[in-house]
């Protein structure tokens, strides 16, 4: 089982995106599962023509 969220937007100047997935595999014998939670966020600036700044982040969890 998968769910999904993704979020995105912005202006003239800022942009931003974020997202989570989380991904839930029982398996198909006994401790074969897979719990996965990812995360990641992304925010763009632009201070002028020439200069933008930006920040990334990820996030990863996976219990098997």
């Amino acid at each position: 089982k998968e769910h999904f969220f993704n979020l995105s937007g912005g202006g003239e100047k800022t942009r931003y995106y974020a997202s989570f997935n989380t991904h839930n595999n029982v398996g198909t014998t006994v401790n074969t599962g897979l719990n996965r939670v990812t995360s990641r966020v992304n925010l763009d600036y632009h201070v002028s023509q020439k200069i933008r700044f930006s920040v990334n982040f990820s996030y990863s969890n996976s219990k098997q």
